[in-house]
């Protein structure tokens, strides 16, 4: 094949590098009909229910002899867009006959699978206070869920969507596939990627959602106003209370540490606080005539034993407190005679 037809087919196939995913990303910026030939040979490659390589390849090479090249011109004429799309239907017939002629070859590699319709089975993963869970996905992608977080999705993806429903939090290093974006419901925001690494933060009843990219290029939609926001790494964007979006950068200590195990606050009162501790260690506050103090704490914790940054925290909340099994008592600081 030659060169931008093995591209394309890489590309279709899900079987391309990053490199090539840029390249044929930036070929179809160059010019409106490259657009278009892509878009073209992406619905033909949807018809055709061939799974087998190579005979998937053979029909391939008949396709984008039938209809490559598209016409030159920006904006195709009347005629011209008939043309196209006539030769295209012609091209989806060349994809059913020569299929069949090869499927019924005799051969060992000539096994037509006929897949039976299934039933969409939804799978859920969930985490307690106190525990995090690292699983693969059908696609090979990976999640990581942190404490008190659910992610749900269809078993297999079998319809072909690789689509997820988050509350709670988890970081994604999604897998690679041009042809089936991978998206993200989290709240009242709707992350879509192709392919990177990237952390959603989004508790029921929390004030803010949050999206931070790590790698890759992230598109971030609300379920509000449909408002789109591109992120790139090292920056995030948050769902404020009036369901505007804003893109800000982050610091990955204190957004992704999680998930390497270091528990960051900056700026935080003390309801975030007392929260973000329940979840992390899996213990329940009793606040013994402790009137709430309004500082704001900042620090950063490694695997550290909850005594500890109980400790580092009473001086700037100002309390005293006493650990018994799950439960941590907080009082107010008893002043000196």
């Amino acid at each position: 094949m030659g060169n931008k037809e093995e591209l394309l087919f890489k590309i279709l196939a899900g079987e391309a590098s990053e490199e090539e995913i840029h390249a044929c990303e930036e070929w179809r910026k160059e010019a409106v009909e490259n657009e278009q030939e892509f878009l073209l040979f992406e619905r033909l490659w949807k018809s055709s229910t061939v799974q087998h390589r190579p005979v998937k390849e053979k029909v391939w090479q008949s396709i984008y002899s039938e209809i490559s090249p598209l016409p030159s011109k920006a904006k195709l004429e009347v005629n011209d867009s008939r043309h196209v799309w006539w030769k295209a239907i012609a091209a989806v017939f060349v994809v059913v006959i020569i299929a069949g002629a090869l499927l019924l070859k005799p051969g060992p590699s000539a096994v037509l699978k006929t897949p039976e319709a299934e039933a969409i089975v939804w799978e859920s993963k969930s985490t307690s206070a106190g525990q995090k869970l690292t699983l693969s996905l059908p696609d090979g992608s990976l999640v990581k869920l942190n404490s008190r977080s659910q992610l749900r999705y269809q078993r297999g993806f079998k319809s072909g969507s690789r689509e997820v429903f988050l509350d709670g939090e988890a970081f994604f290093n999604v897998k690679s596939d041009t042809l089936h974006p991978f998206t993200v419901n989290a709240g009242g925001l709707r992350t879509r990627v192709l392919g990177t690494s990237f952390n959603v933060n989004s508790f029921s009843g929390a004030q803010q959602s949050s999206v931070a990219v790590v790698t890759g290029l992230v598109e971030v939609q609300t379920n509000y106003n449909s408002a789109l926001i591109k992120l790139h790494p090292s920056e995030m964007a948050v769902l404020q209370v009036d369901s505007s979006l804003v893109k800000t950068s982050y610091d990955a200590d204190i957004v992704i540490g999680w998930k390497e195990g270091r528990l960051g606050f900056e700026r935080a009162d003390f309801d975030e606080v007392i929260r973000e501790l329940s979840d992390w260690y899996g213990v329940h506050f009793v606040l013994d005539a402790y009137r709430i103090n309004k500082q704001r704490y900042t620090g950063s914790y490694v695997d550290e034993p909850l005594d500890r940054v109980l400790e580092g925290m009473a001086f700037t909340f100002q309390f005293d407190y006493s650990i018994r099994a799950d439960t941590v008592f907080l009082s107010a600081v008893k002043k000196p005679f």
